[in-house]
């Protein structure tokens, strides 16, 4: 009987897989097979660091960011550079002498996915000072940024301001200050990402801004309710929703996205370390 490519995907990123299987379902021509394997929470080192030479920019990328991976696979990221070093930056807990040679680096993109992911406080520092404010904004919306939020919520570049305003983690009481900043777009950043608190909300009721004003009139008298979801998400219930279906269906689905759902469950395995990380 021919074994379909789902149950394929679904072997490779089961934990429960022998090691024998997995190198096997590694070398697979379906590239969304190798990716499961990248993604299976068991895979061996050995098999991380086989999968970082991959010819997929994305299964080498996945098996580069693995929650469980290390140095060895960081370091062959690194060698192999290109969308795969941008992956590998984005490791909140990366090497800290690898992160640093990426806050070095000459490409800005690096240096912007570092910024918006590590959780080392000296090279947020530092990258808070980087000329590009793309860089910038990467540590505005970086969640570990403290006390660097008040210094880049007067960045003079409005997409800095902005990240900082939509950044979720940020302190309420720094959303008010945004009340009489000159850009729309920072403006609607604060009012929108913190309608579960009405005193902040209660600054932009008379905005120059109609969709500003119209969005804090809306919640000032019926706030939402923000979540932080398991995987990292943000949620908002707002009074006059129902409640919708679950964002992942199961496995034994046979509409399930078996990678969207691995993968998902990788992004959970990470907000536990990066809980433990503050």
């Amino acid at each position: 009987m021919t074994t379909s490519r789902r149950d394929l995907e679904m072997r490779a990123c089961d934990p429960s897989a022998p090691d024998a299987e997995l190198r096997e379902l590694a070398g697979h021509s379906s590239e969304r097979v190798r990716a499961a394997v990248a993604l299976n929470p068991a895979v061996s080192t050995d098999l991380l660091l086989s999968l970082v030479h991959d010819a997929s920019d994305w299964v080498a990328g996945l098996a580069a960011s693995h929650p469980a991976t290390g140095r060895s696979v960081w370091e062959a990221a690194f060698a192999r550079g290109g969308r795969v070093l941008v992956d590998v930056v984005a490791v909140p807990w990366l090497d800290p002498d690898l992160a640093a040679a990426a806050a070095a680096s000459d490409d800005s993109e690096v240096r912007e996915t570092l910024a918006g992911h590590t959780a080392h406080q000296d090279l947020l520092v530092q990258l808070a000072r980087d000329p590009d404010p793309g860089v910038r904004a990467g540590v505005a919306g970086n969640r570990f940024a403290g006390e660097l939020w008040r210094t880049l919520a007067k960045d003079p570049q409005r997409r800095v301001r902005a990240a900082v305003a939509g950044n979720p983690y940020a302190p309420d009481e720094l959303m008010t200050t945004f009340a009489t900043d000159r850009s729309a777009d920072v403006r609607w950043a604060a009012a929108s990402m913190h309608t579960h608190n009405p005193r902040v909300v209660a600054a932009f009721v008379d905005d120059s801004d109609p969709v500003v004003a119209d969005h804090a009139r809306q919640h000032l008298h019926a706030p939402a309710e923000r979540t932080f979801e398991p995987d990292g998400s943000v949620l908002w219930h707002h009074p006059w929703e129902t409640e919708g279906p679950p964002p992942w269906p199961t496995v034994d689905d046979p509409q399930a996205d078996v990678l969207g759902i691995a993968q998902h469950a990788r992004q959970i395995v990470v907000e536990e370390r990066l809980r433990g990380l503050r």
